[in-house]
């Protein structure tokens, strides 16, 4: 075999490469990165994880010096070595830091921003938002996936549950109300996957539904003398299709002297949250076991104990398991104009949910048919399903249904007061079958019906006096 050997100038030219490559490397290192992945070595030395979970005065103060020192080392070692500076006033680069380490870092532009609904996170390098009806990538981007972790779990650490191998799935929400959802390694491959729906920064009444499409001037003032007259409401449809926005648009139409219990798996509705200090409304929350062993409190056992609280309504943002049943009994013994949402594909589903939900509940006998039908048509009075619309992005209610409280063998009957045709909600020529709720307070569905030829201002559905018009008639039932 033959050896070549390598001359001096070789040599020369070889190592002169290879310097030049590592130079080039760290000119377009992103030296932000390079400071911060130091300062977060540092502060692990000198604090434990509890203080900057909470970090007071004193380890703010620590902090920031570490954080100046660091900047200081870097800029002086950037201008003898030739590496990219840092861009910016030192006093940015420290509260930009700060952020980083002690609050949440690059996900803090994007929570402040109203636009933004959902965040999904993918992994460090990519991260989507769904945003004016369609989903963005962003140039945002995390250090690694521990980085992701550390932020999310310092975000829910107030809830109490921390996700991690030993927790893979972890649902918690932020300060504000937003959901999260992670779902660490090894069950998400080969990243850890976040998805964070945002608590909205303003809640829409229905005059802004309106306003939006979502409603038109005629149903949603329908649903406003629904609400007054205390007819039990079930709010259906998809995910993300608004059934959460509507639900709480329709609760503030509540009158103020109402006690409200308001009941959910993850606090999302903000019911009367402009009231001041007299808001009467209490909010329960699901507690899921906890690592410490301490038993999980779910929405049957809140619905159970919110029977005790002199509630004047008990609204559940979402039902989703065997407290369909206390709700459903509840109903049937006094407990009137109750709000709840429910995922469904049509109305007629959201019928069938309620059957599946009733029979998650437990009890020593089995519930029939007739029985079922029967507790669900007395208890629930209207219907409304949502839809986000495909192409237009948009959340539209597409229908708002009546159960009469009749059955014909185990059927409920109902009937469709406002159908979607050719793209807009209209009034159909069924009369409310159940007027009696709305004439024990001086209302009448001639109302509603009257707006057909005289269409309200879309934006004044509190104000309006709408004059009656001929006596009311017997409804038309449809199966």
């Amino acid at each position: 075999m033959n050896h070549r050997r390598l001359g001096d100038d070789t040599v020369s030219t070889v190592a002169d490469t290879v310097r030049k490559k590592q130079l080039t490397a760290q000119q377009t290192e992103d030296p932000y990165q390079k400071v911060l992945l130091r300062v977060r070595q540092r502060a692990s030395e000198v604090f434990v994880p509890a203080e900057l979970q909470k970090p007071g005065e004193e380890v703010r103060r620590k902090l920031g010096q570490l954080i100046e020192e660091e900047l200081t080392n870097y800029q002086e070692v950037a201008r003898a070595s030739s590496l990219a500076p840092l861009v910016g006033e030192t006093e940015e680069l420290k509260t930009r830091m700060e952020r980083d380490i002690l609050g949440l870092g690059p996900l803090e532009e994007l929570l402040a921003d109203p636009t933004v609904e959902d965040i999904v996170i993918n992994g460090p390098q990519e991260v989507n938002v769904f945003k004016e009806g369609k989903w963005r990538h962003t140039d945002i981007q995390f250090a690694s996936s521990g980085e992701v972790l550390t932020i999310i779990n310092r975000a829910i650490a107030a809830t109490g549950r921390q996700a991690s191998m030993a927790h893979p799935i972890t649902d918690a929400r932020l300060p504000d109300g937003s959901r999260v959802n992670v779902i660490c390694t090894p069950l998400a491959e080969p990243q850890p996957a976040v998805t964070i729906r945002l608590f909205p920064k303003k809640t829409l009444t229905l005059e802004d539904m309106v306003r939006r499409g979502t409603l038109t001037p005629q149903a949603a003032y329908f649903l406003k003398l629904a609400v007054e007259c205390r007819m039990s409401i079930l709010i259906a449809g998809g995910t993300a299709a608004g059934k959460t926005t509507l639900a709480n648009a329709l609760a503030d139409c509540i009158p103020s002297e109402e006690r409200l219990v308001v009941i959910e798996d993850t606090r999302e509705l903000r019911i009367r949250q402009e009231w001041g200090e007299h808001p009467n409304v209490e909010f329960l929350t699901v507690r899921y076991p906890s690592g410490e062993g301490e038993p999980g409190i779910y929405q049957d056992q809140l619905v159970k104990a919110a029977l005790r609280m002199r509630p004047s309504r008990i609204i559940v943002g979402e039902a989703r398991g065997g407290e369909v049943l206390d709700l459903l009994m509840a109903a049937n013994t006094g407990h009137e104009g109750m709000i709840t949402t429910i995922h469904a594909n049509s109305s007629v589903h959201a019928i069938s949910r309620l059957y599946q939900l009733m029979q998650l509940a437990e009890l020593e006998v089995e519930l029939r048919p007739r029985m079922m039908a029967e507790w669900i048509a007395q208890a629930i009075q209207l219907v409304v399903f949502l839809e986000l619309r495909t192409g237009t992005n948009r959340r539209q209610v597409t229908e708002i249904t009546e159960f009469t409280g009749q059955l014909e063998g185990d059927v409920i009957i109902q009937q469709p007061l406002f159908q979607l045709q050719d793209g807009e909600l209209v009034r159909t020529p069924y009369r409310l079958f159940r007027n009696n709720f709305l004439e024990r307070y001086g209302h009448r569905y001639d109302e509603v019906a009257g707006m057909d030829t005289h269409p309200p201002h879309p934006f004044s559905l509190q104000d309006r006096q709408h004059t009656r018009a001929t006596p009311f008639q017997a409804a038309a039932i449809m199966r």
